[in-house]
This record gives C-alpha cells, sequence and structure tokens, in this order.
C-alpha cells in the first residue's frame, strides 16, 4: 500500500471514499490545502456524523504545520487535543476512559484502557500514522485550556479587552468600542445597538474618552463614570438631557450587579485576555488555546465569545497581509452566535472576520449540527463546505439551500449534491471547496491522533492545567484604580523644619536647604520606610535598631532626564526611550561617563519644586549651583546619547523582518515565522508543481502499459482456449484413426504461439512494475523534496541577529536637567548612622 504523502502546508485529512463498495478507496489520498482556509471552513453534520473528529484532525494537521489557533470551546471536547499518547500504551489511556463505558461493554477499567490503546494503535496503523508523528504532534505547540469565569483550568482576565490602545485608530478603534461596549452591556442583560440605543451610545463615548487620553479602564471605573460622567455634553445636548440620571442610575444598577456578583472575581484573575499572547509564547512558540466555557451560562458565553471576536479583529488590524495561513479561529459550535434572523452581540464582528480575515492569514473554522442555525448569506463568505451525516432532508434542503445561496462557481451540480449528501455515513464528508473550482470531493475522514473519549470534565482539566497554573504569579484582587505611591509614615511638608537630627547624622546635613539659582526638583519618596530598610536589611545582613526612627534626608545630584525618539525607516522602528542620570557630584570642568550614573527614570508628574516632607539636606557641591556649568553638560549628554545610545532590535536579514522593542514577547518571532512560511509555501509550490508533471508523465505512461498489459492477457486467454480445442480435436481424431501428423502439428503450432504470448504478458508485467517502482521512487523522492523545503525553512528560522537604531540630535529631548534632591532614609544601626534609598531600585 503507497503511504500517504506527509507535506507542509498539506494537510492529510483522509480518503476518497467509493459509494458503490462502500468503502474508503486505500491509496487515493485526500488533502486539504492550509491556504485554503483563508477563505475559512464550515462543518455541518448531526451528532454522531463523525463532525468532532474531523475538526480535531484538521487542528492537528494545523498545529503539526505550525499554525496557533484559538478555539471557543462551548462542549469540551476539543480538550481532547491534549490526549496525545505516542506510546499507545493503556496506561497512558486509563485516567481518561469513562468507567461507566467500560461497566456497559463488560469490562473493569484496566482492560478497557487496554481495549481503548488496542483500538487508537490499529485505527492509527490502517491509516498509516506512526507514533513519530503523533509525538511531533505533541512537540509542536504549547497547549493551554483557559477557563474565564473559572479556576478549573487558566483562569482568563477580561480586564485586558479594557486597556487603552497604544495608537487611537479612529476606524479600528471605535470598531472595537462598540463590540467591546457591546459585549459589556450583554453580560448585564442589556441588548442595545451601537448609534441606536442612548445606553450604548452614552457607554462607548465614556470608553473612548478616557481611550483618547491613554487610561485604562476596569468595569468598576465604568460604572463611577456613568454616575459621573468625564464629559459635559453629547453631541450638541448635555448629558442630563440626552442621558437624564435616573436612567443613568438604571444603568449603573444592572452593571452593579455584574461586579457584586461573588463569581465575578473569577473574571478578573488569571491571564489577559490578548490575543498575541494566547497565540504565542514569549519565545514565539505557537500556542493552542482552548476557551473552555461550557460552565458558563448563556449570557455569559456571548460575552466571551463577542469579546473574543473583537479582540481578534483588533489584533488583526495590527498585522501585516499575508497569503498564508498565519492562525486559526476554530469555534466547535455556532449555533446560537450566527442565527439567520436575530442579531446577537457575536454576529456583526463574526460577519466582519468572515469578510475581511482573509487579507491577513486568519482562517476561521466553525462547526454546528443545526443548518437551521446559519445565516447561509453571511455564510457565502466561506470557501470550504465539509458536509457530514445530517438528521432530516429538511437539513439537506437546508444545506443545498445555503450552497446555492454561498454558490460562487456555476459548475456546481446541485441535484447531484443533494443525492451524496443524501447518502453519507458516518465519519464519511462532502468537501465542497471553492478554491479547488468548486469541485466536490467525497471522503472518509481519518483516525484522529489524538484519543477522543468525548467532554472533558472541570476535573480533568484542574488535572491536564496543574502545572500551567502552578507557574502563575500570584495575583492581587484588581482595584478600581490604582492610588498613588505615597509614604504617609513621613512627616507632611508643611510639618516645622528643623527640629532634632537623628544623632550621629553627618554635619553636612542641615535643617534648611541650600540656596541655589538653578532649576531644582524633588524625586518622590516612592518606598515606605519598613520596606526600604527591610531592603536594606536584606542586602547587607545588618539590622536596623529603630525604624520609628527613620527621618528623610536629601542628598543633591545632577538629575538628567532625556527622552529619545528611536525612529527609522528602513527598520519601520519607532520607539521612545526615556534615560535618567543621577550624577552625584559633577567636577567644575571636564567630561562625565554618563553611563557610570544612569538611573531609573521618574515620572514627570511625581517630580516636585518643593519639599512634602519634613527632611535634612546635604551639602550642595560648587558645581550644581553654576547655571554655565549646567549647560555645558547638558550638551555634552545630548552628545554622549547621540553617540553611545543605540536600540537593538532583532533582525532577519534574509526575511527582511525587524522586531519592535515596544511589541510584546514573541512577537518578532510570529512575524518570522509567518513571513518564512509564506517563502516556504511557494517554494513548495514550484517543487509540487514540477514533481506533479513528471509523476502526471509517468502515470500516463503506466495507463498506457496496463491497457497493453489486459490487452496481452486477452489474447495469451484466447490461445489457450484454442490450445485446448486443438488437443481435444487431435483427440478425437486419433480415436476416429486419422492420421496423428496434422493433429500434433497443430496443437505444436498453438502450444508454440501460447508460449509466444505468455513471454509478451510476462515483458509487459515487468514493465508495468518497473513504471510502478518508478512511480514509488518518484512519490519518495518529492516527499524528500518537500520536507527537505520545510527544514531548510525552519533552519532560516533561527537566523536571527540584531540591528541597531542610532538616535539623532533632532529626536533628543530634555525633559529634567538641574539639581535634583534624591531621597533617603536615615537610621541607626548598631550606633551608626547608615541610609537606605526611598527610591525603587533601578531596573535591571
Amino acid at each position: 500500500m503507497t503511504e500517504f504523502l506527509d507535506a507542509p502546508g498539506s494537510f492529510y485529512v483522509g480518503r476518497t471514499f467509493d459509494l458503490a463498495s462502500g468503502a474508503p478507496v486505500r491509496d487515493d489520498y485526500v488533502y486539504y490545502d492550509s491556504r485554503d482556509l483563508t477563505t475559512h471552513g464550515l462543518v455541518l453534520g448531526m451528532t454522531g456524523s463523525g463532525k468532532t473528529g474531523l475538526c480535531i484532525c484538521l487542528l492537528e494537521e494545523a498545529i503539526l504545520d505550525g499554525v496557533p489557533a484559538i478555539i471557543v470551546d462551548p462542549k469540551g471536547d476539543i480538550g481532547n487535543l491534549l490526549l496525545t499518547f505516542p506510546a499507545l500504551q493503556a496506561g497512558d489511556f486509563q485516567p481518561w476512559v469513562d468507567p461507566g463505558e467500560a461497566q456497559r461493554k463488560g469490562m473493569d477499567v484496566p482492560a478497557y484502557a487496554q481495549n481503548r490503546a488496542e483500538s487508537w494503535s490499529k485505527g492509527l496503523a490502517d491509516w498509516g500514522i506512526t507514533p513519530e508523528r503523533m509525538a511531533k504532534l505533541k512537540a509542536a505547540a504549547d497547549y493551554t485550556i483557559y477557563t474565564p469565569g473559572s479556576d478549573s483550568g487558566v483562569p482568563i482576565s477580561i480586564l485586558a479587552s479594557l486597556k487603552a490602545p497604544k495608537v487611537f485608530n479612529e476606524e479600528v478603534t471605535r470598531e472595537q468600542i462598540n463590540g467591546t461596549v457591546t459585549a459589556i452591556l450583554s453580560l448585564a442583560g442589556i441588548s442595545a445597538q451601537p448609534v441606536k440605543d442612548a445606553e450604548h451610545v452614552f457607554v462607548s463615548n465614556i470608553v473612548e474618552y478616557n481611550w483618547r487620553a491613554g487610561k485604562d479602564l476596569t468595569l468598576e471605573d465604568i460604572i463611577l463614570q456613568v454616575q459621573e460622567p468625564p464629559f459635559e455634553k453629547l453631541g450638541v445636548l448635555p448629558v442630563e438631557k440626552y442621558y437624564p440620571a435616573d436612567k443613568r442610575m438604571s444603568l449603573v444598577m444592572a452593571l452593579n450587579n455584574v461586579v457584586a456578583a461573588p463569581s465575578f472575581g473569577a473574571w478578573l484573575r488569571g491571564v489577559p485576555m490578548d490575543i498575541q499572547s494566547l497565540l504565542y509564547t514569549p519565545e514565539g512558540k505557537p500556542r493552542v488555546a482552548i476557551l473552555y466555557i461550557a460552565h458558563l451560562n448563556d449570557t455569559e458565553r456571548m460575552f466571551i465569545m463577542t469579546l473574543v471576536l473583537e479582540s481578534l479583529i483588533a489584533w488583526m488590524r495590527n498585522q501585516g497581509g499575508t497569503s498564508s495561513l498565519r492562525a486559526l479561529l476554530y469555534i466547535d459550535e455556532i449555533f446560537g452566535y450566527f442565527p439567520p434572523v436575530q442579531n446577537p452581540p457575536s454576529k456583526e464582528p463574526l460577519l466582519r472576520l468572515l469578510k475581511q480575515a482573509r487579507a491577513f492569514g486568519l482562517g476561521v473554522l466553525i462547526a454546528t449540527q443545526n443548518p437551521v442555525d446559519l445565516d447561509y448569506k453571511g455564510l457565502s463568505n466561506i470557501g470550504s463546505w465539509f458536509i457530514g451525516r445530517l438528521q432530516s432532508e429538511g437539513d439537506v434542503d437546508r444545506i443545498i439551500a445555503g450552497l446555492k445561496e454561498a454558490a460562487a462557481s456555476g459548475n456546481l451540480n446541485l441535484s447531484e449534491v443533494k443525492q451524496l449528501v443524501a447518502q453519507i455515513q458516518s465519519r464519511v464528508f462532502l468537501l465542497r471547496n471553492v478554491n479547488d473550482e468548486g469541485k466536490t470531493t467525497l471522503f472518509s475522514c481519518r483516525w484522529a491522533m489524538n484519543y477522543l473519549p468525548g467532554p472533558l470534565t472541570r476535573q480533568q482539566i484542574e488535572i491536564l492545567m496543574a502545572d500551567k497554573k502552578a507557574g502563575l504569579p500570584a495575583q492581587a484582587p484588581a482595584a478600581a484604580s490604582a492610588a498613588p505611591a505615597t509614604a504617609p509614615d513621613a512627616a507632611p511638608a508643611s510639618a516645622p523644619a528643623g527640629g532634632p537630627a537623628l544623632p550621629g547624622l553627618p554635619d553636612h546635613y542641615r535643617a534648611a536647604k541650600p540656596a541655589a539659582d538653578v532649576a531644582e526638583f524633588f524625586l518622590p519618596v516612592a518606598a515606605r520606610k519598613e520596606e526600604a530598610i527591610r531592603a536594606w536589611e536584606s542586602e547587607t545582613n545588618h539590622r536596623a535598631d529603630d525604624i520609628e526612627a527613620a527621618q528623610v534626608v536629601y542628598d543633591p545630584v545632577l538629575l538628567a532626564q532625556v527622552e529619545v525618539r528611536f525612529d527609522d525607516t528602513r527598520s519601520g522602528v519607532r520607539a521612545d526611550r526615556v534615560f535618567a542620570f543621577h550624577v552625584s557630584d559633577p567636577a567644575t570642568s571636564g567630561f562625565i561617563n554618563w553611563e557610570d550614573y544612569s538611573a531609573e527614570a521618574a515620572d514627570r508628574r511625581d517630580l516636585d519644586t518643593k519639599t512634602r516632607y519634613q527632611a535634612y539636606f546635604g551639602e550642595l557641591p560648587v558645581a550644581l549651583s553654576n547655571p554655565k556649568r549646567l549647560k555645558e553638560l547638558e550638551a555634552d549628554l545630548v552628545d554622549y546619547i547621540c553617540k553611545e545610545y543605540t536600540l537593538k532590535v532583532p533582525y532577519h536579514a534574509r526575511l527582511k523582518v525587524y522586531g519592535n522593542p515596544d511589541d510584546k514577547p514573541g512577537s518578532f518571532e510570529a512575524a518570522v515565522r509567518t513571513a518564512a512560511r509564506e517563502l516556504r509555501d511557494a517554494e513548495v509550490d514550484k517543487v509540487t508543481e514540477a514533481y506533479e508533471k513528471k509523476i502526471d508523465r509517468l502515470e500516463a505512461a503506466l495507463t498506457k502499459k496496463r491497457a497493453e498489459l489486459d490487452k496481452d492477457k486477452a489474447k495469451a486467454s484466447g490461445t489457450n482456449q484454442d490450445l485446448l480445442a486443438a488437443g481435444l480435436t487431435g483427440a478425437f481424431d486419433l480415436l476416429r484413426g486419422r492420421s496423428a501428423s496434422s493433429s500434433i502439428s497443430r496443437v505444436s503450432r498453438k502450444i508454440g504461439k501460447q508460449s509466444e504470448l505468455n513471454a509478451e504478458v510476462a515483458a509487459t508485467e515487468r514493465e508495468v512494475a518497473d513504471l510502478l517502482a518508478e512511480v514509488e521512487a518518484l512519490r519518495k523522492e518529492f516527499e524528500e523534496a518537500l520536507q527537505e523545503v520545510q527544514t531548510r525553512w525552519e533552519e532560516e528560522m533561527a537566523n536571527i541577529t540584531e540591528a541597531e537604531v542610532a538616535a539623532m540630535k533632532k529626536n533628543v529631548r530634555i525633559q529634567v536637567f538641574g539639581l535634583g534632591w534624591l531621597p533617603q532614609y536615615a537610621f541607626p544601626s548598631e550606633g551608626r548612622v547608615e541610609f537606605a534609598p526611598a527610591l525603587p531600585k533601578k531596573k535591571e
């Protein structure tokens, strides 16, 4: 039996199905081009049709090909993607078999696990799938089951969807706001449409007002601003006229009911719902993110679905175009989210994805067993239909009507399709692919590499995700807003200066601040004295005598903060950086090695022109009170920045892909993967075209030679009958006393002719065998050539270097330059006065 072709970008989904024999054709494999999924796919089939198995197989192929996926799983079936057991041992299967099913089969759990292992081993072998391919699948991606609103799997926080975008794009961001607000209102049981309904317009304006200012939001923030709007007018009307206080209070109560629910805290914990992070690890490895929502009610499911779709659209808008499959969204059951009549919050963003995602390489695969619940006009944007066994003749008619609506080519024979659909068996599907000239293919789905025991329970998910949850950082409960860091235990600025100094405080500290004829800035006291002194104790292995006796002291430094815009047309990098320096005693002349004095940049809003605390001040160096010297140093710092400071970004020379230092971890690696995949697909096309021509020629010769063999066999068979007849005639002649020589001569001639024909048959059979061997050798050579392309591009993706973006003088801006007062805590320790910084340490 010929093995299937394991080629990059080509999904092995099964074998063609022969209706006459009722079985798959052994060597006629069915492949699906990964790029065809950029025009999206629909899988239809009743319960027991094998619909989930086909979808799992498509997902397996995509994962093997390095495509990340986000999966919305309303039933729990798709968690089976984590049950990959290359060793095919009964012990691997045992924790996941259903004890009730084992009992119904008359087996105990270990025996049933053995039965499942043997069944999977045989099924995979029948379809030519090796344990090595299964192991490759297991290692191809990072698999995670997320459980929004629950801690069973990895919890996921909805707060990321309320974070302000880095760039406020009028069209794109407003689309995102409309979808996000629709989802939030739906969670509160409010069905409101953008533009039409006052509550939607009002909340959308609140979100836009904050996002334009670069402010992140929480649901609590929205509730507070509904009560006290941050603006006075909407359009030309005062807020009170457009949306009065009593209506706002009704909205507040509805939203507050959501926040006040005991279960709401679970929606705020966990990893953020950030699409880039759901698709790729920080190292750039593809992820399979399964959003398990079986435990949620219908309102909560709609909320999550809408947020996922809107977040995907926002992510998609920030990607470059590609003709290859970049990522995949799979929705295991579309029922209720894309109906033909109603307009739930999920419908509009899903329609946008179906219309626009192709250009960005984002494929959408959806499945359902309820054809009546689909908007077929919307599904005209779907290129591949996988139609399985259906419940009733009415369902068949709906499918045919949908295909008629969606048909992009005029050569679709709907009556023939209807006849085929009516005869479909379990695990058999009719594929109609617009990318393949609208052809229809009847095929039997291959065996899934993952064990498919059915929906996972929340307890099983908890077991599967135990290690991932253990690796999550501890999180404090989310608050409505963050309070500014202060040091309430320090004395306020209004307290009288002076007072008794800490015993042992060096003499150069004075209660009165030295006068200076330069700009002055007080850095904030950002750490509480207990925290600062405990950190000092940990670092020095010494103990403070009396923390309560600590005093704030200020040391003078040259405080410099510079904002640099690294702007490079060639790489497309545009990033802002702020560099800070604290120079303790600049000399009255000469240059400074600024790097030695690098410090953590402070928020300019935290810098004061006078102290907030009762404090003592260090002695002022001469250079820090000399305006002329500071002006020289300011110019020197700008020159130093331009000469010494560059922004290093990852760079792939061959693919001409640059990383952006402000992108999320893994974004650059994902961009490299997409660029390499595009070139790989193009090279695969060339290799395929070249080998297909060779294989076609050989197969044509093989067909011709087989026809010749059939003729030779027919001749040989006819001569053999003649020989038998001649022998019988000779025997009769002898019995009747006729001459034996003529009979013997006649039989001898026919024997000679038969030998010649048999030799011709044998020769033709050898020629057929030789051609078959050539075809098989060429097929193997073809597969090796494809694998060589795959391996080469996988290796090429690792060839990452660094590019440097220099700072230009015109893009260097001084934020702060002058006398800075650096706060410390002075405290007694073992008879001496020690000092602990009141500023946080510089991040490495």
